[in-house]
């Protein structure tokens, strides 16, 4: 079967050139031959024109004039003509379209001139029973290339059918993006698919708020009315975050806050607001997000630092007063990475490391604590003073091997003293740190205590591997 009318080649003589293989005029002749193999190689030319380039429209309806309205007996060649009056026959007055209802042809070839019949005449919408046959029709339609897209779309969302109306979002980003529909009617035709008259159509309205959340349907934001009525606890979710990338892109800080507020609301749409408010909110902002936050630090404490971290790129860094509230949130949630907790609190490093050294060495908490120190030293040129403070807590410590391992990490060479201590009640975890830290005050109490080797070496510290012998 002859696949598209742009895929089929007649071949051409040597003598022909390279545009006019044959003129407009000879194509006519024959398209009009009764025999017909000549009536398919002139069908075929006709093609090749049509899908020329840079074909200007009194071109396209000089070779519109020249379709046949009688349909072939060949399902090649009705195929073949149903393509051509696809490409061409909006320029056709609904008298010459070709009457194909009455004649026996395969699905496929019914759907091919189906598909030709909307785009000639986008009013076969409104009479046509929806089925299979219909369904497949639209799906064959390129929105970049229906001639009247505005009309098509409109007619598509007004059949109430969810599968069309579907199919409408498609062909109006299809148009948008080919320059066939302006984006003030394409934002108009979305916003008039938000939702069905029942409420029921959610995979239409998800579809519309998917295209107007892009960067181009922004520039004439959206009333927050429009909206709102998906953030109701009665929506789905999904439906309902979408809504929400679609309210953030317009600028809807208050639609956000308020959903992430709302207890109503499925968890998904809580998290997914207070994470969006990131492009939105400012520093003025912060701690009314950290109260929102603490009411549900397990739920929320994640997405606030999404948030917060927004917010640092854009250059709203939280206060010293609102560090506790940040550490709090961190310890209570550990899912949190401690890296993004120290990124989120350098400009109040020094606050944030009073707030995490106020516990007792013995707290539930200060493994938690110790992760978040480690974090917080990484930051900036090292100017905390992170080490310290660990290496003062470290002997008041009942549990001091995540203490250790802190030192360990930090390689804080000044609590080497501090470590040698522990070797008689948690020798490995000692000999781990003091590896990373221990200098020579280290290898004389390891001397003293071990003895030198039998053949004269001393224990020394070496780069990068645990405690041995090795050569003095």
């Amino acid at each position: 079967m002859t696949s598209t009318p742009s895929r089929t080649r007649t071949p051409r003589r040597p003598e022909d050139g390279p545009e006019e293989v044959c003129p407009v005029s000879g194509i006519g002749a024959l398209v009009a031959d009764p025999d017909p193999r000549t009536r398919h190689r002139g069908l075929t030319l006709l093609a090749e024109r049509a899908n020329g380039p840079l074909l200007s429209r009194a071109e396209e309806a000089r070779l519109a004039g020249l379709l046949p309205s009688a349909i072939p007996e060949s399902p090649d060649e009705s195929l073949l003509l149903a393509r051509l009056h696809q490409r061409l026959g909006s320029h056709l007055p609904r008298k010459r379209l070709a009457r194909w209802r009455g004649v026996r042809m395969p699905e496929q070839v019914r759907i091919a001139w189906l598909t030709a019949e909307i785009l000639t005449h986008p009013s076969v919408l409104e009479e046509e029973h929806p089925g299979e046959l219909l369904y497949q029709a639209v799906r064959g339609i390129d929105g970049g290339s229906a001639a009247r897209p505005d009309r098509l779309v409109t007619l598509l969302a007004g059949t109430g059918v969810p599968f069309l109306r579907r199919e409408a979002v498609r062909l109006i980003r299809q148009s948008l993006r080919a320059g066939t529909l302006a984006p003030d009617r394409a934002r108009a035709r979305l916003s008039g698919l938000l939702d069905a008259p029942d409420g029921t159509d959610t995979l239409a309205a998800s579809a519309a708020l998917e295209e107007l959340a892009e960067p181009w349907a922004a520039s004439d934001p959206l009333p927050a009315t429009c909206l709102a009525p998906y953030l109701a606890p009665s929506r789905p979710a999904p439906l309902a975050v979408q809504a929400l990338a679609t309210a953030a892109r317009h600028g809807h800080a208050a639609l956000l806050r308020e959903a992430a507020a709302d207890t109503a609301v499925p968890p998904a749409v809580r998290r997914r607001a207070l994470e969006l408010l990131a492009g939105l909110a400012g520093r003025s902002d912060i701690g009314a997000l950290l109260d929102l936050a603490t009411r549900d630090p397990l739920l929320l404490g994640g997405p606030l630092m999404t948030c917060l971290q927004g917010l640092h790129r854009r250059g709203h860094f939280p206060g010293a007063s609102h560090a506790p509230a940040v550490v709090a949130l961190a310890l209570d949630d550990h899912s949190i990475d401690p890296v993004t907790v120290a990124t989120i609190l350098y400009t109040v490093r020094r606050t944030t490391l009073g707030v995490l050294v106020d516990a007792p060495a013995d707290a539930p908490s200060m493994p938690r604590r110790l992760a978040l120190l480690v974090a917080l030293a990484a930051q900036g040129a090292g100017d905390l003073p992170v080490g310290q403070a660990i290496t003062r807590l470290l002997p008041s410590a009942r549990l001091p091997v995540p203490f250790l391992d802190a030192l360990r990490e930090l390689r804080h060479e000044e609590a080497e003293e501090a470590v040698l201590a522990l070797l008689p009640t948690v020798p490995a975890a000692a000999l781990r740190t003091l590896e990373a830290i221990g200098g020579d005050r280290t290898v004389e109490a390891l001397t003293a205590a071990l003895g030198p080797e039998t053949d004269g070496s001393m224990i020394a510290p070496c780069e990068g591997r645990p405690w041995n012998s090795c050569g003095g």
